[in-house]
């Protein structure tokens, strides 16, 4: 499959809204990564300029631990074509390479992810749907996060609806009420759950509204019981960054990222 001077070579992933393969430059004959919008969208306005949006964002977003838009097309075929990561998302590195990950590693790989978040606050981005999936890694340690897809300014309504993938949604996105910079943190809080133990605080046989219930009631399992060697401090970072109420959480992904580099 052909979009212009690209071809399509294999699927990588898959999302709600769209697709992302592996492709080729056919001018230059470079690798990149093209996101293709699904066809159920493709004349859905909305879906199309929350494409449009993504793109602009990605623009906007000019850091080396996000991964770099290289050229967008938002008629006919919606699709974004970005540098290629060679490499695995983090989900698959847990779940393939290492399962739980040691402290040192966690430590390189957050504090390059707590560096983009922080930059893209900074521009008051949220990304609002960051999750292993979400994060590339390659052969060089280094992560690129993905997926702007669902983020918003920080100007933008709060209450306004904005989905998420369950597992790693605040509280506030899962009621909808004080989205912040806070949801964020908490999201990469579970994210580091699932690096040190390789499981998630919930068991794997609740449904998505029992899931729902655990988050806003802040009755998540501790770390400690998936992982008992954990160490104690790594837990209260955890603790710390997915506490319930915003205003218990670190202030910043910086504040967030010295306590990691201080262990």
């Amino acid at each position: 499959m052909k979009l212009n001077h690209y071809e399509l070579v294999e699927k990588i992933n898959e999302g709600g809204s769209g697709s992302i393969y592996k492709g080729i430059n056919l001018n230059t004959g470079i690798l990149v990564a093209i996101k293709v919008l699904n066809k159920t969208f493709q004349s859905n306005t909305i879906a199309v300029k929350k494409f449009q949006f993504e793109a602009n964002q990605y623009l906007y977003l000019q850091h080396t631990n996000i991964v770099k838009l290289l050229d967008f097309n938002i008629t006919n075929t919606p699709y974004l074509v970005m540098e290629y990561v060679d490499g695995m998302n983090m989900d698959e590195y847990i779940n393939k390479i290492t399962g739980p990950i040691s402290i040192n590693k966690v430590k390189y790989i957050l504090t390059q992810l707590l560096s983009a978040i922080e930059y893209s606050h900074q521009k008051n981005v949220l990304h609002l749907d960051i999750k292993p999936s979400n994060i590339m890694i390659n052969n060089s340690q280094q992560i690129k996060v993905l997926d702007f897809g669902i983020s918003k300014t920080t100007e933008e309504d709060n209450d306004k609806m904005f989905v998420g993938s369950p597992y790693y949604m605040s509280p506030e996105q899962v009621t909808q009420a004080g989205i912040g910079k806070a949801s964020d943190i908490y999201s990469i809080g579970i994210t580091l759950y699932q690096m040190v133990t390789g499981q998630l605080p919930f068991d794997k046989k609740l449904n998505r509204e029992e899931v729902f219930d655990k988050i806003i009631n802040g009755d998540l399992d501790k770390p400690s019981t998936k992982y008992p060697s954990l160490a104690k401090t790594i837990e209260n970072i955890i603790l710390t960054a997915t506490a319930l109420k915003p205003n218990d959480r670190y202030t910043s992904c910086n504040q967030f990222q010295q306590t990691l580099i201080n262990l």
